[in-house]
């Protein structure tokens, strides 16, 4: 996998992810992380972060392009930072899963930023004074219909 993201996300919030262990978990471990953050993505820490984050920094199985427009929300850590960081796991399991459903081992990026956009709703219903503005501006360009072309550009 090839696994491009900026040296302030890798430090601030992957970097302190990973213990001792770096081998790439298996997919079967990887799938049931994946299926545990959908079921309750704040609860979605410790070992389910641990093994996605290891999993997509490990893997030549999928490829992940975070930049500074994808990864927006990430800016401003002193606020919302476990909030930031599901965020941050929302975006590598919607890429992640995008790249499995086609069988292939490309960026998918809105697909990441979609379900960043999914994540921050569940996360919204048990706290509904939450609000991150970059991804609220996704929310409104995807309902005009230009997340797409934004993400991809």
């Amino acid at each position: 996998m090839r696994f491009f993201v900026s040296a302030f996300v890798a430090a601030a919030i992957v970097g302190n992810l990973f213990g001792a262990d770096q081998s790439v978990p298996d997919v079967e471990s990887v799938r049931a992380a994946v299926r545990s953050f959908h079921a309750d993505p704040e609860r979605a820490r410790g070992n389910t972060a641990r093994i996605i984050f290891q999993y997509a920094e490990q893997s030549r199985d999928v490829q992940l392009v975070m930049n500074s427009k994808v990864m927006s929300f990430i800016k401003n850590q002193k606020k919302n930072f476990d909030e930031r960081s599901t965020l941050l796991l929302a975006f590598i399991v919607g890429d992640m899963e995008a790249q499995w459903a086609r069988r292939e081992t490309k960026d998918n990026s809105y697909a990441g930023v979609l379900q960043v956009i999914a994540t921050y709703q569940q996360l919204k219903k048990s706290n509904p004074n939450l609000r991150i503005p970059e991804i609220e501006n996704f929310i409104e360009m995807q309902r005009r219909g230009e997340l797409k072309a934004y993400v991809s550009g």
